[in-house]
């Protein structure tokens, strides 16, 4: 079982975040996510929360003691947030801003990457995790850790159609959904 998505305020920083000083979560989960594969991207439809420039933090939250760890900013693989815009003319964008692909039909994707991001640490409730490579979730009761995600959006100049945020999975659930064989002797209908 995957980890929760919450938003948070914004007012934490990368290197100072520990259990101690965590913002709360503020709002319901945004998504949640029942399986997760080794190696492979995770996505939550955040469309409702990012409507535009600003600055948006989320938090990942296990709800059970999987001890699943996704790739932080500082890896190859960091986590990302992708707004598709209405327009399907890329913009003209300035060397810091976010790369943007035009697809005729499909909107303009901009992916954005994260600007900070750190875990915290139930057990060790005074540390800091925020150059670590990875991002922790754990919803174990008495070693909970939890991820933060924080991304600046700029020059969305045109309304929002979809975003997604995105984080990659280093570790796989333990105990996804059972698989198990059939006879052929039904149809579907």
């Amino acid at each position: 079982n995957g980890p929760a998505l919450y938003t948070t305020e914004n007012n934490w920083t990368e290197s100072e975040i520990t259990w101690e000083n965590h913002p709360k979560r503020a709002s319901t989960a945004s998504g949640d996510q029942t399986l997760v594969r080794k190696f492979s991207w995770l996505e939550y439809d955040v469309t409702p929360v990012v409507t535009g420039d600003g600055t948006y933090s989320f938090v990942l939250v296990g709800d059970t003691a999987e001890a699943l760890l996704f790739s932080s900013r500082e890896s190859s693989n960091g986590p990302e947030l992708l707004i598709t815009v209405a327009s399907a003319t890329p913009t003209a964008e300035a060397a810091s801003t976010p790369k943007g692909t035009g697809t005729a039909g499909a909107g303009n994707v901009h992916t954005f990457t994260a600007e900070a991001d750190a875990y915290i640490l139930q057990s060790s409730s005074a540390a800091n995790h925020g150059t670590s490579d990875d991002l922790a979730s754990d919803g174990d009761p008495d070693a909970a850790q939890i991820g933060y995600i924080r991304f600046s959006v700029n020059r969305i100049d045109e309304p929002v159609q979809n975003v997604k945020l995105r984080v990659f999975a280093l570790d796989g659930s333990k105990d996804g959904p059972a698989v198990h064989f059939a006879d052929s002797n039904w149809t579907e209908t």
